[in-house]
């Protein structure tokens, strides 16, 4: 894959699907153990956000760990229960 690949091209790669709040998804890990009955401890998964599919405001209730592949900087919006707020913006970090 080149740097020029373009998103439906890296989307049919990855097989990703269009999901309800995070652009396009593919789960690749899903744990056994669960928090509860539901949930389970930890998953992993590859997601593009677009233009045409963005991220849309929605609660996550675990901790999550993002890699950053190419593209535009990931903005995030923390609303925590405290009140308090941050704002995260991730960085591109070179390859060497």
């Amino acid at each position: 894959m080149s740097d020029d690949s373009s998103a439906d091209e890296i989307r049919a790669l990855l097989k990703l699907e269009p999901n309800q709040t995070c652009g396009f998804v593919c789960v690749t890990y899903v744990s056994d153990q669960k928090i509860g009955t539901e949930r389970p401890v930890g998953s992993a998964l590859y997601f593009m956000v677009t233009p045409e599919a963005p991220v849309r405001l929605h609660r996550i209730r675990n901790d999550q760990l993002y890699h950053y592949y190419r593209g535009d900087p990931l903005e995030l919006l923390l609303l925590k229960t405290d009140g308090s707020s941050a704002e995260i913006r991730s960085l591109p970090q070179p390859v060497t």
